[in-house]
């Protein structure tokens, strides 16, 4: 039986084909997990899902938010482990109202990202996680600037942050072209300094070395990828 080395020089366009593939794949994969619509609330991403009109957001299955509109007043529905409670809102010419439980009635405006009270004051839209949550009021745990924001869907963001899918991006385009086109990318930009460029062959230790430095960049591209998803 052949050794491994021979088995793959034997079979080597097939192997590439697959590895191009699987590569593909995966990259697609992370792509379709990234490029998600949701919004950003107490750190956790919370994926839309449109079922007619309404919006859902969600954590899990115990755990989302829901946007439906009824007639002039949008349904606010709030879902999480341990509570379950709705709030109202009507708006009328940019103004609105809102109707939180225990009977609570504000009234304002949402303008450049912000709720505005009656008072001109502003409010911001995100939970404060560094308050005890015991000790906070209901809309005190659900920003009126939150509601109206994921309401309007100005909230709206993709999943992860750009800046880990554009390392992840780079690393795997570097990657496989490694791999794939070891001499190209060597004398990427100075082929002109040799007149014969397609007598000029590479030693198998810069082989062996361009295999593991394009490897680690798929690896890194793969870690790039995952936290990209996972962080805010």
């Amino acid at each position: 039986m052949g050794s491994i080395k021979e088995l793959y020089n034997n079979n080597k366009k097939f192997y590439n084909r697959i590895a191009v593939i699987s590569l593909c794949l995966i990259a697609i994969g992370y792509f379709s997990i990234f490029m998600q619509n949701g919004i950003y609330f107490k750190g956790n991403f919370y994926k839309e899902k449109v079922e007619g009109e309404v919006y859902k957001y969600k954590l899990s299955e115990d755990n989302y938010f829901t946007v439906n509109k009824s007639d002039d007043m949008y349904i606010f529905t709030i879902k999480s482990p341990g509570e379950m409670a709705t709030i109202k809102v009507e708006e009328f010419e940019g103004r609105y109202t809102l109707y939180y439980p225990e009977n609570k009635i504000y009234k304002g405006e949402y303008r450049d990202g912000r709720f505005y009270n009656e008072d001109g004051g502003f409010e911001a839209n995100i939970y404060f996680p560094g308050v005890n949550i015991l000790n906070q009021s209901f809309d005190e745990k659900y920003p009126k600037g939150f509601v109206i924001s994921t309401i309007e869907r100005d909230g709206l963001r993709f999943r992860g942050n750009g800046e880990g899918l554009f390392l992840a991006i780079i690393s795997l385009v570097m990657g496989v072209l490694g791999l794939k086109y070891p001499k190209e990318m060597e004398f990427w930009g100075s082929r002109w300094k040799f007149k014969n460029y397609e007598d000029v062959e590479l030693t198998d230790e810069y082989l062996s070395f361009n295999k593991v430095v394009s490897i680690l960049a798929l690896i890194v591209s793969f870690i790039a990828f995952a936290l990209a998803i996972i962080k805010t």
